[in-house]
């Protein structure tokens, strides 16, 4: 009979399902994701490191890093659409060209104006925009200007 090995302290928990995983860090527990243009290779539940919450554009759940991969390349098939700003920098729009939506079937990926603000600051290289209630816009400016 074999001895089991303790659990590792450089190990973490999951808090939803209880079940050790093989790391040390944030845990996440994903019930993987309908929309994943990657589609993870692990069953469903799996865990990742970090999760990607819901498409900006139709609210569906995208998974975690093990179901999309990098942040780089988190696209929701359902939309079409790029779901991080990192994405959309990196790739530029979706091409919504004859051949383009011939092979997705009509499916028509959302224009650079479309996407959120803070994406688009993002491609065009901006820093992203100010949120309402700064710092600046609470306070105003007295006597030194803040920089």
């Amino acid at each position: 009979m074999r001895r089991q090995k303790p659990e590792s302290e450089h190990t973490s928990r999951c808090d939803t399902c209880g079940a050790p995983v093989g790391w040390r860090g944030p845990v996440y527990h994903c019930d993987g994701s309908p929309v994943a243009f990657h589609k993870s290779k692990y069953e469903n539940p799996h865990h990742g490191h970090q999760s990607y919450g819901y498409c900006w554009k139709c609210h569906r759940p995208l998974g975690c890093d093990r179901c999309q991969g990098a942040d780089t390349d988190v696209l929701c098939t359902r939309c079409a659409a790029w779901e991080t700003p990192a994405a959309l920098e990196q790739h530029g729009p979706i091409l919504n060209t004859a051949p383009m939506l011939a092979k997705r079937q009509g499916l028509r990926g959302p224009e650079v104006r479309e996407y959120p603000s803070d994406f688009q600051a993002a491609y065009r290289n901006e820093p992203a925009p100010e949120a309402p209630g700064t710092v600046r816009e609470l306070f105003g400016t007295v006597g030194k200007e803040i920089r």
